[in-house]
This record gives C-alpha cells, structure tokens and sequence, in this order.
C-alpha cells in the first residue's frame, strides 16, 4: 500500500478506531531488523517450554500406542500399547497439572514476598508421579501381563484383540 494512500486515509474523517487499527496492522507486517530467538521472548520463557516439551512427548506416546497396535496383536505388543498410554499420560497430565498448580500457589501468596516455583521444581515432582505410574505398570505387568483374544464376527472372521481386565479399569478409574 503506498504511502500517499496512507495520507489520504488518514486525513478521512472516519474516526480514531479505523486508523489506529490499520496503522497497527500496517507496523506489525514490517518485520524488525534484529529479532530475538524465539526461545529469548519473554511469552516463551513464561509458558515454561521445558514443561511444554513434557506435554507433547507425552501426547506423542499416547498416539505411539496406534502405531504399536498396527501389526497383529502379541503379548509384548499389548504390554507395550499400556505402558505407552499409561507413561504418556501421566506425563501430560502430570505437566498440565503441576503448570496449573504452580500458578495457584503464585496467586494464592498474601505475602510480599515472591514465590519462586522453578522447571526444575516442577520436574522433580513430575519424577515422582511418572515413578508412582512406573510402579504400578511393573506390579500390572508381573502380576498379570495382557493377553491376545481371538474375537469373532456375526460373519465368523477373526479378530486378534488385547483383552482388557480389572487392571485397565482400574488404571481408568484412577485417571
């Protein structure tokens, strides 16, 4: 857009608003010379990307447990589909979790002095819930490991399918 347009338009009398609106769109497609690394902004650092990473991991070991599930069925492909979901969960939600608590001690404080919750912090804790989750997969994996079933249709096709039992409810229970 040329600047004798810009001059035109500012000089109409269509309000502050309109103006103001297009001179901030205008400045913000005109990138600066010098730009900071994404991970120096000061947005960036607040959101805690350590935690971030957490959080996808874990969603990417959730969604792992459709890759694992593709070839037929067997005892080690089921033991391995839990303990993806199970560790993939508890570190999402472990993170969304501790993020979200972090942030109700800062606002709950009444006294002037700061609170200073570090990723390192949040880390440790999420150690523990990962470790507690951990303890109860090696108990679910020893005690019972999961078995393959042979479903059938109406149609009498067969169907190789992890069965599911008291653990994997119990596991969602728990969520």
């Amino acid at each position: 857009m040329s600047k004798d347009h810009l001059a035109t338009w500012k000089q109409k009398p269509c309000g502050k608003k309109a103006v103001i609106d297009f001179e901030y769109i205008h400045n913000f497609s005109e990138k600066p010379l010098v730009e900071k690394p994404l991970s120096k902004k000061l947005v960036v650092r607040a959101a805690s990307p350590v935690l971030l990473r957490v959080i996808t991991l874990g969603a990417f070991l959730i969604y792992c447990t459709t890759i694992v599930m593709y070839p037929r069925p067997s005892v080690y492909s089921c033991t391995v589909r839990v303990w993806l979901r199970e560790i993939g969960f508890s570190l999402t939600y472990g993170a969304l979790m501790l993020k979200t608590w972090r942030i109700s001690v800062i606002f709950r404080v009444r006294s002037a002095k700061a609170v200073k919750i570090t990723d390192m912090n949040l880390l440790k804790r999420l150690g523990i819930i990962v470790a507690i989750f951990t303890v109860f997969l090696v108990i679910r994996t020893l005690v019972a490991p999961p078995l393959v079933i042979v479903g059938r249709t109406a149609d009498d096709l067969k169907a190789y399918l992890c069965r599911t039992d008291w653990w994997d409810h119990s596991f969602s229970i728990r969520k």
